[in-house]
């Protein structure tokens, strides 16, 4: 199974979540095409994960994050994708089908992009359940 790993630091830990500071990846700061390269892809970033029950963790321990491929490409799918489509289908269906003028027609498109953000929001906990996020800690002295 494909899996993607990213590294990070755990910089804070309570008995149920994690907060953990992801880097950018070394091979970033060489790159030719650093400026035109994706805000995602090279910032660092501070992210909150349920604490697993078997993990000890230690302020400043290096991690190691893994989430599988295809769990991976539903997350794009979700955030990317499906807004798109919703947004340039309501864009055309108030335009061309139902006759609105362009204001009226952005306005409701965004309506409806913030109505599926929100529904997202509401299933945040659902979500957490179908992306699991393997915390693999790295052994002290690596």
């Amino acid at each position: 199974m494909n899996t993607l790993r990213q590294k990070g630091i755990l910089l804070q830990s309570d008995s149920k979540e994690l907060t953990i500071s992801l880097h950018r990846p070394l091979n970033c700061a060489d790159c030719a095409h650093t400026n035109n390269c994706s805000a995602l892809a090279c910032d660092t970033k501070i992210i909150k994960l349920p604490r697993p029950h078997n993990f000890i963790p230690q302020t400043g321990q290096k991690l190691t994050l893994q989430i599988t491929q295809g769990q991976s490409q539903l997350a794009i799918f979700l955030c990317f994708v499906v807004p798109l489509v919703l947004l340039i289908s309501s864009l055309a269906i108030m335009l061309f089908a139902l006759q609105q003028t362009e204001n009226i027609s952005a306005l409701i498109a965004l309506g409806i992009l913030s109505v599926y953000y929100i529904i997202l929001f509401l299933l945040k906990k659902r979500l957490n359940k179908i992306f699991t996020i393997q915390i693999i800690p790295e052994e002290l002295g690596e």
